[in-house]
């Protein structure tokens, strides 16, 4: 059987599904969203019914798909945060690793897919290593450059208020470089 076959007797079994067992909140809002078009044919009854026959996939994976972002961004946040604590003190180191991490950036996603998988195989944590490196860019990136910008002088207001350099650091450049780090961390979500 040809591909569109496959596709249209699917299409058709989905039909066959009974509307009183469907509660009808889900029939209203899978209709909404759904309303198939095949070869300038509309297939109304279809799309709705094909979305409602297999909801629980559906939701199994976008649950995975929010499970892989959420772990994702935890482990992105706090390799980031690690690399930002050990390039504080030197602007050069951070603009290496900057550039390292650019450049990793620049290979496509499905180069590096291809590189990872017979080593690592495919799943879950392929993907989550390879979206975890992509990220480092946007996020070390987007931190030190909201940390480098916070003004020298209110800095060295807080050291000769005597602040030592993890309170400059919590209590002065963080909050100052909030909104950038936030603009990395939503570029990170974006992205992955």
């Amino acid at each position: 059987m040809e591909f569109e076959e496959l596709t249209h007797q699917n299409f058709s079994d989905a039909c066959n599904v009974d509307r009183d067992d469907i509660p009808e909140d889900f029939v209203d809002t899978a209709s909404t969203i759904m309303n198939i078009t095949d070869y300038g044919v509309n297939h109304h009854c279809m799309g709705h019914a094909f979305v409602v026959k297999y909801h629980e996939k559906f939701l199994d994976a976008f649950l995975e798909h929010v499970e892989i972002v959420l772990v994702t961004l935890l482990i992105s946040l706090v390799l980031a945060s690690f690399i930002m604590v050990i390039t504080l003190k030197s602007k050069k180191l951070n603009n290496i690793i900057v550039q390292l991490f650019g450049a990793i950036y620049s290979i496509p996603s499905l180069a590096l897919f291809a590189l990872l998988i017979p080593i690592m195989g495919l799943g879950q944590d392929t993907a989550i290593l390879v979206l975890v490196v992509y990220n480092q860019f946007l996020l070390v990136r987007n931190i030190s450059s909201g940390i480098y910008g916070v003004d020298e002088s209110i800095t060295e207001a807080a050291t000769g208020m005597g602040m030592n350099w993890l309170q400059v650091l919590l209590k002065i450049q963080i909050p100052l470089a909030f909104p950038m780090i936030m603009a990395g961390i939503r570029l990170a979500v974006i992205s992955t």
